[in-house]
């Protein structure tokens, strides 16, 4: 997408036009998903009606009957929260680093994507590794492990948010408060041979500490005598700050993409371990289960996007690296109730089983079955009747 981007804005000259456009290309992906999905099967035995018709699959009993056990049952409602905590700061890691690393770092957009991308790309395998912590842990501590497990990876990954704030917070952003409604400064480029050209235009200037992606003059200074750039006119190039005090002055890049690298397994592992136990909360549900879930972890985007660390450089609540530590503290926080977590038979993290508190207030019917229970033993049984 960013080198989609840059190409459609060397052609084009117009940002607003070419990163709308670049969404040509998940919509065609989009549209052939669809596609994919609507020629395909519910299920690998067969679709649901199929399914109905041969007996093998219990009727659905109505939607609104399935929604009233799922909504009411309490450990799925600490799970759409809790779930907002790590799926929610994914999909809102997502929408920061890559501004992140523009902004602070003074990286160009095609290689910030690609820096940014790295948070998602552990999703490769380190959400696989929660599942299987799941029943590793499940099969030596049963679902009271499942619990636990999902608590101290979360946990963990509050820490990790932490960190990742903590490797650049003790220097300047553009974003400091002390800066808001000061002037801009000259800005700098250097060459990959190190000569660096120092830009005094008015619309090459850039806020402290901050950077721009800019097309270059056809003159710059270098040591205040005006040179000519060694690079066509018109060329896109950051333009930045050379305070030395700025984030993008620093070799903590390496680091901070270590903290991503970390933070992220933690995220995907605990998306992991949340649907390693989502399935026992209701089976006659569970379709209405997982979708609340899944729904906690969009809301949770919405609320760390906008109101935790903050909505960019028109925010209020300051640079991106502070609202980091606030995010990583929330997550550690708000992830202890995952102890009110409580199946009657299994128990919570600290509590055992068998205290008389059932988490799902409206009770299915005795023999209700959720969608994926088969019992292919009827649908045989069935077919013989009906020949004969």
């Amino acid at each position: 997408m960013p080198q989609l981007m840059k190409y459609l804005l060397e052609k084009t000259d117009d940002i607003s036009a070419s990163w709308r456009m670049c969404f040509i290309l998940p919509l065609v992906m989009h549209f052939a998903a669809a596609l994919f999905i609507a020629t395909g099967r519910d299920l690998p035995d067969g679709s649901y009606k199929d399914l109905e018709v041969s007996g093998a699959k219990q009727k659905s009993k109505g939607g609104g009957s399935v929604a009233k056990i799922g909504f009411s049952n309490t450990n799925a409602w600490i799970m759409l929260v809790t779930y907002g905590l790590c799926f929610g700061v994914e999909l809102t890691m997502n929408n920061k680093l890559v501004a992140y690393f523009e902004r602070y770092y003074a990286i160009a957009n095609e290689t910030a994507g690609p820096l940014g991308a790295t948070f998602s790309l552990m999703n490769l395998f380190a959400r696989s590794w929660g599942g299987i912590l799941s029943d590793v842990v499940a099969k030596k501590y049963g679902m009271r492990g499942r619990i636990t497990a999902m608590w101290v990876v979360q946990t963990l990954e509050g820490l990790m948010c932490i960190f990742l704030g903590l490797v650049t917070v003790g220097y300047d952003s553009p974003d400091e408060m002390k800066y808001r409604g000061l002037p801009k400064v000259n800005s700098t480029w250097e060459t990959t041979y190190g000569t660096t050209f120092t830009f005094d235009q008015p619309k090459l200037q850039v806020n402290i500490c901050g950077s721009k992606l800019n097309r270059s003059p056809t003159h710059g200074w270098v040591n205040n005598v005006l040179t000519p750039m060694p690079i066509d006119a018109n060329t896109l190039i950051i333009m930045k700050d050379p305070a030395d005090n700025c984030i993008h002055a620093q070799d903590t890049l390496w680091l901070t993409i270590l903290m991503i690298i970390c933070f992220s397994i933690c995220v995907q592992m605990a998306e992991g371990l949340h649907f390693g136990i989502v399935p026992y909360i209701s089976r006659p549900a569970l379709g209405v289960v997982s979708g609340m879930v899944g729904a906690g972890g969009n809301a949770g985007a919405l609320i760390a996007g906008q109101f935790i660390i903050g909505a960019g450089k028109k925010g209020n609540l300051g640079p991106l690296d502070d609202g980091f530590i606030r995010l990583g503290g929330i997550i550690m926080g708000v992830s202890m109730i995952m102890h009110f977590i409580y199946f009657p038979k299994e128990g919570g993290i600290l509590t055992p089983p068998g205290l008389g508190f059932d988490p799902q207030i409206i009770k299915p019917d005795a023999d209700q079955k959720g969608a994926d229970e088969l019992n292919f033993d009827k649908a045989k049984t069935t077919s013989t009747n009906q020949s004969v």
